[in-house]
């Protein structure tokens, strides 16, 4: 996640003029090994050649080495880059676009099929089935209590020491305040202390009405 947001940063795009918004990003760790695979599209209008093109990419797999072995320099970074080019073949398919998106050939995908509110798509970890954008900020629980829940179990982490997995089930009709079901499961099972968590729980529900207003200012990003 940071090494998309680094990638698609003012500060990084500063000079470079052919780099594309829409890049994504695949990570898959063996241990100390960390597979990448990334897709970075190229604005036609900057790009002279195939050469500047494969040049261009070369430039972006030399910072993700940098980036990345700067925050885990113990581990091995193996990354691909654009996989399906076709640069044996003369450039025959590039991810070369006109505006830095697969939006502008109908590739655009629908809400829910990723769009986590953390940014990431975890399968194998829980998640809302709800998607965070598209719903009305200020009452859908599908963006307020996925917030919520993450902010419980940050505080959780930050105040408590706590691992959590932290999950809150609303009601039709019921106040959005008192969710109808509250879980949170500790790592390895670890009994949790309850008075403590309880009070940090309620203390966390009760700034939920914080959320929408964060969200309009600007302090929330939903992916």
């Amino acid at each position: 996640l940071d090494l998309e947001k680094y990638l698609s940063s003012d500060l990084y795009k500063r000079d470079k003029p052919w780099l594309g918004s829409d890049i994504k990003t695949t990570a898959v760790r063996d241990y100390s090994r960390v597979f990448i695979s990334i897709v970075v599209p190229q604005i036609c209008g900057h790009v002279a050649s195939v050469a500047d093109y494969s040049s261009n990419l070369e430039r972006v797999r030399e910072d993700i080495v940098s980036f990345s072995t700067a925050r885990q320099a113990d581990w091995n970074f193996d990354i691909a880059i654009n996989t399906r080019d076709r640069l044996d073949r003369g450039g025959l398919e590039l991810y070369l676009t006109h505006t830095g998106s697969c939006v502008e050939m109908g590739d655009e995908g629908f809400v829910g099929r990723g769009n986590r509110a953390n940014g990431v798509i975890e399968m194998y970890r829980p998640y809302s089935m709800e998607a965070p954008c598209g719903k009305n900020p200020a009452y859908s629980i599908g963006f307020v209590y996925t917030e919520a829940a993450q902010r419980i179990s940050e505080r959780l982490m930050k105040d408590l020491g706590l691992k959590t997995e932290v999950s809150l089930t609303s009601q039709n009709a019921r106040k959005i305040l008192d969710p109808w079901h509250i879980s949170i499961a500790s790592e390895f099972g670890m009994e949790l202390p309850r008075e403590e968590v309880t009070s940090l729980v309620h203390s966390e529900l009760d700034r939920i009405p914080d959320i929408p207003i964060d969200f309009i200012e600007g302090k929330i990003t939903p992916y």
